[in-house]
């Protein structure tokens, strides 16, 4: 069985308003409402997929900006790594020409894949350690200077294990509270 949030809040945009302060606020209090799910349902593993649009040509076909920004990324979630990251120019055609990385940290898995075609990026973060992964998504968006930004959160749960999904109820709270009306 797999745990995840519904599909209203499991993919869509980072908030975006008129001011940093605004949008860091709202962003800490979606992570706050993912961790405070995590510790209520005990889930084997978080999973965030950070999907990235109209990112900076130059940064996503730069291999050590793309290994700086990992190596960045695991300080601000607290990984710690395990053994090098592997980032690989993949493509024989052109078109197709891409930059992929993996990074093995003590808790899982850090991936991602960098489409110079259409300068989108794609970045996979899975832990068994709970992170803030709103806040990860807003640290790769301004990384690589993207101009839009979708974020899929899921508790990953085993058969047998912990309380069941998440109520529909529970996530349009969180919802609202991470987007208050004025």
């Amino acid at each position: 069985m797999i745990t995840s949030f519904t599909s209203s809040l499991a993919d869509h945009a980072l908030p975006a308003s008129a001011d940093d302060t605004t949008r860091l606020g709202d962003i800490a209090r979606l992570d706050a409402g993912i961790i405070a799910h995590c510790t209520a349902l005990a889930p084997i593993g978080l999973a965030a997929a950070i999907n990235l649009g109209d990112c900076d040509p130059y940064d996503i076909r730069n291999a050590r900006h793309i290994e700086r920004f990992l190596l960045a990324l695991c300080d601000l979630i607290e990984m710690r790594r395990f053994g090098d990251p592997i980032i690989v120019r993949c493509g024989a055609d052109l078109r197709a020409c891409t930059y992929s990385l993996a990074q093995l940290i003590e808790t899982s898995l850090i991936s991602g894949h960098f489409v110079e075609q259409s300068n989108r990026a794609n970045i996979d973060i899975f832990s068994r350690k709970p992170y803030p992964p709103y806040r990860a998504a807003e640290f790769c968006r301004s990384w690589f200077g993207a101009a839009t930004v979708r974020v899929s959160v899921t508790l990953r749960q085993t058969a047998g294990r912990g309380t069941g999904t998440i109520s529909r109820a529970a996530m349009q709270q969180l919802a609202r509270d991470a987007y208050p009306r004025p």
